[in-house]
């Protein structure tokens, strides 16, 4: 079978071919069994590296095979069952018995991983292209490539470094040359042969957390690269070795991930490396589509799952907001903002094309929404939504609807999410309650602070939490007037009373929730709104010497914090300026705003290959399965 292939855990790490198996076992096999899996076989078969041949005897083991069968260097590696035989396979955790001793690394998406890279020469002297010093270069060091791009796109949590080896040519890359010429020879066979030399010359390659694995021209290839999946090679193509794309997507094949597809071709998703568009040394920058990125779980403190949210009686229905990647890791981290959300297998991201992704390929600024029914399934790009498109409906009869983007900071995508059997609009309000933190840096604090708020767009405050010094209980009073407070800092006349209530206040360190307010505030864009947040009997309110009284001290895409004054006693001495420490909660009621849909950021098109774009093959090779808070300072005078 083309796609299927086996590999060896007793010491070569061939990849051998089948022959003779049935194609109903071949058929029952699907990717959770990639990797995964020990095939078996109860009678003879027989073992060849052209023009070599070994018949094992009955009843064995594929794994546990004669080594000294596999010493001669050979042309093709093949396991032919022979006829009579029975095959059958181990599964999952029921291989473990066999193999414990060949137990490799963990797949995992986060640490740090050595890559060891191996330069192919053949008998006949055909050789890649590349030196082994720029092989190095465009794999780790230069403008952008395998190492960089990842440790980008995972804001610094999966990172491949150079492998360090004695017999190393240039950092990370070692040179073998194969005992046969290569000439129209397989890339299985191109890599067995790789394999072998690698290990004549004293390197074991099991030592390494990733093997990238170069061949020269003159291997019939049939495609840019290919890798096992999941497992620990890559084997490429002369010519694409030094490309971003493949080496991303390659690795992303040993990291358990397929092919991202769009239409009726699997490779066709041009907002993710798992599929197959530019083929150059230095671009594209761009990183994974919605599926693979809530997989990887780089961005997982942003995941959403709406399936809660369509599933709570009380809400019945998602509407929140979304931001891209860039904006995640550089600009903006509140939890007021969703990367990825899911929705059964389907999954959506705003795909802003922007720093970390502004060479993305296809679908740029627009809400992706990708189906991918498991983890190591192909995923499929299903929609590409903005205001104009109207909802997209999915299984069960969910409907997802973009009904807003702006630009700000950060740029984001309101989306809206519903059963059609109840439908909802965009008027209707988030779901999620959105937060703007002032600070937690005290460093004084007396019995309560006043202060002013502006909003950005249509809004309702519903709460506030507090920063106290002292755990105990307090009772709390929450005032608020329109405008400014300047004037009214000691006339309680011009205030309304809020919220009257006690809590059990947290130790400085950590903000104390106040009780919902039993009336949100609205605000209206622009509105200008002062409060005052005060305790009654003792409590001192934590806050921060500020620079000048009505600054602008932080704010959001909604909302604008200005540092405010310190107060002692209900509406008695001020101390000026100082800034309120704690977190404002609010809603946003839905539309209402202008649409700014955000102007993409101009990228250089990068220039292809003057050759062909090869066709690339399914990866579908198994490998082996994996082995084994502070003390206060005292206050100071406010």
């Amino acid at each position: 079978n083309n796609g299927w292939r086996c590999e060896d855990t007793w010491g070569t790490n061939g990849v051998y071919s089948l022959d003779g198996i049935s194609s109903e076992l071949i058929d029952s096999l699907d990717e959770s069994d990639a990797g995964n899996t020990i095939l078996t076989i109860s009678s003879a078969v027989r073992v060849i590296h052209m023009p070599n041949v070994a018949t094992v005897g009955a009843s064995t083991n594929i794994m546990a095979a004669d080594a000294s069968v596999f010493a001669t260097v050979n042309e093709e590696y093949k396991i032919k069952i022979l006829p009579g035989a029975s095959v059958s396979l181990i599964r999952g955790n029921n291989r473990r018995g066999l193999q414990e001793q060949n137990d490799r690394r963990l797949i995992t998406s986060t640490g740090n991983k050595k890559v060891l890279v191996v330069r192919i020469t053949d008998a006949a002297g055909n050789a890649p292209t590349k030196t082994a010093a720029q092989l190095s270069d465009d794999i780790f060091y230069d403008a952008l490539n395998l190492k960089k791009q990842y440790t980008i796109c995972s804001g610094g949590l999966l990172n491949f470094d150079p492998a360090t080896i004695s017999q190393q040519s240039a950092p990370a890359v070692v040179d073998v040359t194969t005992a046969l010429s290569l000439s129209g020879a397989s890339r299985d066979t191109c890599r067995n042969q790789a394999s072998t030399a690698l290990s004549n010359k004293g390197v074991s390659s099991s030592v390494y957390d990733y093997v990238m694995y170069v061949c020269p021209e003159v291997v019939s290839f049939g495609a840019a690269a290919y890798a096992s999946k999941p497992g620990t090679w890559s084997a490429y193509h002369n010519l694409y070795a030094s490309d971003v794309l493949v080496q991303m997507h390659e690795v992303g094949h040993n990291l358990g991930f397929h092919h991202s597809g769009k239409g009726d071709y699997e490779y066709n998703d041009r907002t993710c490396m798992m599929g197959a568009h530019d083929y150059s040394d230095d671009s594209p920058r761009m990183c994974f589509n919605a599926a693979k990125s809530w997989h990887f779980g780089w961005y997982s403190n942003r995941h959403v799952d709406i399936d809660q949210s369509l599933n709570n009686p009380s809400k019945g229905y998602f509407h929140g907001l979304f931001i891209g990647i860039d904006d995640y890791l550089n600009t903006q981290t509140s939890s007021n903002y969703n990367v990825v959300g899911k929705v059964g297998s389907f999954y959506i991201m705003y795909n802003r094309k922007k720093g970390v992704n502004s060479q993305v390929q296809g679908d740029a600024d627009l809400v992706t929404v990708i189906e991918q029914p498991s983890e190591g399934d192909i995923s499929w790009n299903r929609a590409q939504l903005d205001e104009t498109t109207g909802g997209f409906s999915i299984t069960g009869g969910i409907v997802i609807q973009v009904c807003q983007r702006r630009s700000g900071a950060p740029d984001d995508a309101r989306v809206l999410v519903y059963n059609s059997a109840s439908p909802r609009t965009c008027s209707d309000a988030l779901t999620n309650t959105l937060f703007l933190l002032t600070t937690m840096q005290d460093n004084n604090g007396a019995d309560g602070n006043m202060f002013e708020v502006k909003a950005k767009n249509q809004l309702q405050i519903t709460s506030f939490d507090v920063h106290f010094q002292i755990g105990g209980s307090y009772e709390v009073r929450v005032y608020t007037m329109a405008g400014k407070y300047a004037g009214s800092e000691t006339n309680q006349n011009n205030w309304t009373l809020l919220q009257t209530t006690t809590v059990q206040a947290n130790s400085a360190g950590t903000l104390t929730p106040l009780p919902a307010l039993g009336t949100p505030v609205s605000l209206s864009a622009g509105e200008t709104r002062s409060f005052y947040i005060t305790t009654m009997n003792g409590g001192t309110i934590r806050y921060t010497n500020g620079a000048s009284e009505g600054n602008v001290f932080t704010q959001d895409s909604n909302l604008i914090f200005f540092e405010g004054v310190g107060k002692r006693d209900l509406f008695g001495s001020t101390f000026t300026p100082r800034v309120w420490n704690g977190r404002i909660q609010y809603v946003l009621p839905g539309g209402g705003s202008p649409t700014t849909v955000p102007t993409p950021v101009p990228t250089p098109k990068p220039t292809p290959r003057p050759t062909p774009v090869p066709t690339p093959v399914p990866t579908k090779s198994p490998t082996p399965p994996p082995t084994p808070v502070p003390t206060m300072p005292p206050t100071p005078p406010p």
